[in-house]
């Protein structure tokens, strides 16, 4: 990093005033376009972030391509949201990596991304894909690359908050969709069409699991669970961890 910045300083110095605001210009793009692609800077080959660090990330996608439910549990900070939301970025978008070693979808898909209520959804889920609310010129430096953003529409109710984000399936031109839900809105709330991906995020009801599940029978689609699970042993943990089952007393 010393030589790079003894290098541009002698570049700068050579350069005419017109040049340097045009230089300046150029760094400004490629920072716009980096913050604007950040889908591309996680899960590297290498370095201090290399996805060989990440052995149960790897394991929750390498399964997809075997179940069609899953959970990733862990504790705050683990990064099991953001692995979620990486997931539903390659799904939305199409641009597996070559490594990619889960599901595949070959067409457009229509999703749901869900947790316990609309600010948190907005506050965590909706920033982590999209970018921060409240600052539409910072929309596209979350996980969607904001080129692929095609639109959205707005959540009634909650400021800044989105309803639904409409993407760029770029294999095909097509156009994939994912909305944005909680928890709070009822069980009711998730009936309805099919989709062919569910993300839920943190705590679950199990009404609410079965209803998702209902909504994938026809388009044989996926869904996958990221939680800290603070509630302790609920009857939907148990469905995915059985062995935690008490034994009983004789």
């Amino acid at each position: 990093m010393i030589a790079e910045s003894h290098d541009m300083r002698m570049l700068s110095l050579s350069l005419t005033k017109s040049q340097k605001q045009d230089l300046l210009m150029l760094l400004e793009e490629k920072e716009r376009r980096l913050l604007r692609n950040r889908m591309n800077t996680l899960y590297p080959a290498t370095g201090p972030l290399s996805r060989d660090k990440y052995t149960k990330h790897l394991e929750f996608f390498t399964l997809g391509k075997q179940f069609n439910e899953r959970a990733l549990f862990g504790g705050n900070r683990s990064g099991k949201t953001l692995a979620g939301c990486y997931e539903d970025t390659l799904h939305l978008t199409g641009m597996y990596p070559a490594w990619w070693p889960g599901h595949r979808f070959k067409k457009p898909v229509d999703g749901w991304i869900a947790g316990d209520t609309a600010k948190t959804v907005r506050d965590i889920l909706q920033s982590t894909l999209i970018g921060p609310p409240g600052n539409p010129d910072a929309w596209g430096t979350g996980i969607i690359p904001g080129e692929s953003i095609l639109r959205t529409t707005q959540k009634h109710g909650l400021p800044d908050a989105i309803e639904t984000v409409f993407v760029r399936h770029e294999p095909t031109g097509g156009t994939s969709s994912l909305q944005f839900k909680s928890y709070d809105q009822g069980r009711e709330t998730f009936q309805g069409t099919g989709q062919h991906l569910i993300h839920l995020d943190e705590d679950c009801s199990q009404d609410i699991y079965v209803e998702c599940f209902m909504r994938l029978m026809t388009t044989k689609g996926i869904i996958y669970w990221t939680a800290t699970l603070v509630e302790g042993i609920t009857a939907l943990m148990l469905d995915f961890l059985p062995n935690l089952r008490p034994v009983p007393v004789e």
